[in-house]
């Protein structure tokens, strides 16, 4: 959380360009040189550090990296009390904002973001809902929901986990079994309840409004969607989350120049998170760039190689260059949770290699999943 805070109050500095706010997350617990990492990310500058906790004690410590060479720019430490971490956060970008100033001529400080204070405890429940949330699955979503439910409870005022909770809810249903679903009970109308809730208690949060545009998609209500989907991008024009989702709105518009441009923006800022990848995905593939679609398939399979639609994509790949081998192979190793069996993913492929006849039952269920065009 306080990675992303930082880097997010950063980002306000106009002079400054801040990549992958997100993507960063990916290379955490690996161990990469520094130089590595800023050259797999585009950037000339690593901002690297640590968080320790001691009961209501933490110690923070952040260095700033010249990655052509290694050199430090500048290092800090920081104890405080965990009752104050958002003035501490704050307080750290702004340091960070003076010596960049210093070492690479930037003249504008970074101004502190307002935003709704609550208690630590809040927003550590709330900041791994979020973390959860962005990588997706089952499993992940679910627990992302509970953290998110657990803010709430201690602090129903609290409008990003009521936007977190309705982000959740918007796409669970991609992810878990009918069973599961069901379970959940009216998850649209839950989703759009909670983005209301956050939207009724801030106004001006970015991704209350994001939420909101989310539910107008939901309903094919195309207007209203992107109305909110240009406010969420006004306030904060540099999110990647509300960059996919409105991605996706403008391929659905069959606006694709234009979902192209938020594509490539979306990529060039965040390039390590799967489901970024999979909105450039269907980008590229309706643009019919066959190359590009491959590698953003690749990438995201690096990043998370067991989501569905990742693996959809990889398998609608694999037909449409030929490998017909290799699908067959690969139909077989699918997360394909209740939505159809390896049986009929692999029947299908073996129809697609010889369409002559017409296809079965099964086939055609398995086809339910690919574009007619497509193949």
């Amino acid at each position: 959380g306080i990675t992303e805070e930082i880097l997010n109050r950063l980002a306000k500095i106009p002079d400054l360009q801040v990549a992958a706010r997100t993507s960063v997350f990916s290379f955490k617990g690996q161990n990469l040189d520094i130089r590595e990492v800023a050259e797999m990310l585009g950037v000339g500058t690593m901002l690297e550090g640590s968080v320790r906790r001691d009961g209501e004690q933490v110690r923070i410590t952040a260095q700033l990296i010249r990655a052509s060479d290694g050199f430090h720019l500048w290092s800090e430490t920081y104890d405080r009390k965990i009752e104050s971490i958002f003035a501490v956060q704050d307080e750290i970008s702004q340091r960070i904002a003076e010596a960049l100033q210093v070492s690479l001529g930037i003249s504008a400080s970074a101004q502190p973001v307002q935003g709704t204070i609550t208690k630590p405890e809040v927003y550590d429940l709330y900041l791994q809902g979020r973390a959860l949330h962005r990588q997706r699955g089952a499993t992940n979503l679910i627990a992302a929901m509970g953290f998110f439910e657990q803010a709430l409870a201690i602090d129903p005022e609290f409008a990003p986990a009521w936007a977190g909770l309705s982000h959740s809810l918007n796409v669970i249903g991609a992810y878990v079994s009918k069973e599961e679903l069901a379970r959940l009970g009216d998850t649209n109308g839950r989703s759009l309840e909670a983005a209301q809730k956050a939207l009724e208690l801030d106004p001006d949060l970015a991704t209350a409004l994001h939420a909101v545009a989310n539910n107008h998609l939901a309903r094919f209500q195309w207007s209203e969607a992107e109305d909110f989907y240009t406010q969420a991008l006004t306030l904060d024009p540099e999110s990647t989350d509300t960059m996919e989702d409105y991605g996706h709105f403008l391929l659905y518009a069959w606006r694709t120049e234009e979902a192209k441009q938020v594509a490539d923006r979306m990529i060039a800022l965040d390039p390590y998170v799967a489901v970024f990848r999979y909105m450039a995905m269907r980008v590229t593939h309706a643009l019919g760039d066959i190359e590009a679609w491959g590698e953003h398939i690749r990438a995201a399979t690096a990043i998370s190689s067991d989501l569905f639609n990742v693996q959809l994509q990889q398998l609608h790949n694999l037909l449409v260059t030929g490998d017909f081998e290799k699908a067959r192979e690969f139909s077989g190793t699918m997360n394909l949770l209740n939505m159809s069996t390896p049986e009929a993913m692999r029947s299908m492929v073996d129809w697609v290699t010889d369409p002559s006849t017409e296809p079965t039952e099964s086939q055609r269920s398995a086809l339910l999943f690919f574009p007619a065009a497509a193949l």
